[in-house]
C-alpha cells in the first residue's frame, strides 16, 4: 500500500486533465512541431497542456505550438496565450 501511495504523485503528473474552470470542456489531443499538447476549450477560452517531457523547452517554442495546436483543435484565432511551458491558457477571437 505505501508503494501505490508513493507512485499516486508520479501517475497524476502524467494526465490530461484540465483545470476546475474548464470541467466538462470539449478536449481534443494533438501533435505539433514534435510536441503532443492536450487542448481544453469553451467560448473564448482555451487550456493547453503540454503532454510530452521535455528538458526545459523555451517558452517561445512550446507557446507558437500551442498557438498552432488550439488553432488546429478550434478553428479560432489565438487572441493572447500566457502561462508556462507546461500549462498555458489561450483567449480566443471566433468571430
Amino acid at each position: 500500500m505505501r508503494r501505490v501511495l508513493l507512485l499516486a504523485p508520479f501517475l497524476l503528473a502524467a494526465c490530461d486533465s484540465p483545470s476546475l474552470s474548464m470541467a466538462g470542456a470539449n478536449s481534443e489531443q494533438v501533435q505539433v512541431g514534435g510536441m503532443t499538447f492536450g487542448v481544453h476549450y469553451r467560448g473564448t477560452e482555451a487550456e493547453v497542456l503540454r503532454l510530452n517531457r521535455d528538458w526545459r523547452p523555451s517558452f517561445a517554442e512550446v507557446s507558437a505550438n500551442a498557438r498552432i495546436a488550439v488553432q488546429q483543435v478550434t478553428g479560432c484565432r489565438v487572441r493572447d496565450i500566457t502561462g508556462d511551458p507546461a500549462i498555458l491558457k489561450a483567449t480566443l477571437d471566433c468571430s
